[in-house]
């Protein structure tokens, strides 16, 4: 008799927590791109207090201070608030949650999730980083989008498996570079792919959102959304851009 194997799931620890934020806040500074991209990827995920702060005289070691203090002072003023935020993000997601992965089965093939520790911690800053290899995220606490979290948790929750996928097919470790491409060819892959999934028409049904282009994607991006929407072979779909 053959028995299926039952697919497991991740599940997601979400959470806030004060000075992971504001560490966060200070790598982000430190490795951000450079070059005529870094003016908008700061203002992404700074505020207008800060940037002043970051493009000032300030030196490096006073920078971080002010960053660390920021993202402290906005925890502890909006304690309340950003509790209220991790309880809502808790109850959508569980909402959507198996929606989400039976999406990403069809989209992976019901390829096996990476193990892995899932969290998601609340940011004050206006972007949401991951950490593919320790498989945290961030996400935001208060939006003026409804359900907005929900969506940045499946967006991260796709990148997550698209790593996975594609170092076992490719080889191609997160940082990877691949000759003759951009230095960060195999992020802007990323970013495009998450972009035509979520405008996939079944993913929206589930999200009910749209999605624009991550800066830096945009003509990439422009190729992936009507090849995904012809034909969902996630296989032949990423060779075309990496092979």
């Amino acid at each position: 008799m053959n028995i299926m194997k039952r697919t497991i799931y991740p599940k997601i620890k979400l959470a806030a927590d004060a000075k992971r934020d504001a560490q966060l806040g200070v790598n982000f500074l430190k490795f951000t791109t450079h070059g005529k991209d870094k003016e908008k990827f700061l203002r992404m995920f700074f505020p207008d207090e800060l940037i002043n702060v970051i493009n000032g005289k300030a030196s490096a070691r006073m920078r971080d201070k002010l960053i660390r203090a920021y993202a402290l002072r906005v925890h502890k003023g909006n304690r309340k608030e950003i509790a209220e935020g991790v309880l809502r993000a808790r109850k959508e997601w569980a909402s959507a949650e198996k929606k989400f992965f039976r999406l990403a089965d069809r989209i992976f093939n019901h390829r096996p999730w990476p193990n892995g520790n899932y969290r998601g911690f609340v940011t004050v800053f206006y972007a949401y980083p991951r950490d593919i290899q320790r498989k945290v995220f961030y996400f935001p606490y208060n939006h003026h989008l409804q359900r907005f979290a929900n969506k940045t948790i499946a967006h991260e929750m796709l990148h997550f498996m698209f790593f996975d996928y594609v170092e076992e097919r490719y080889g191609l470790k997160e940082h990877a570079r691949i000759p003759g491409k951009p230095r960060n060819y195999l992020w802007q892959v990323s970013e495009a792919f998450n972009t035509a999934i979520q405008l996939w028409k079944p993913y929206r049904k589930v999200f009910q959102f749209g999605s624009h282009p991550h800066p830096g994607t945009e003509k990439l991006a422009a190729r992936m959304i009507p090849h995904w929407a012809r034909e969902q072979n996630i296989d032949k779909f990423l060779d075309r851009y990496l092979l």
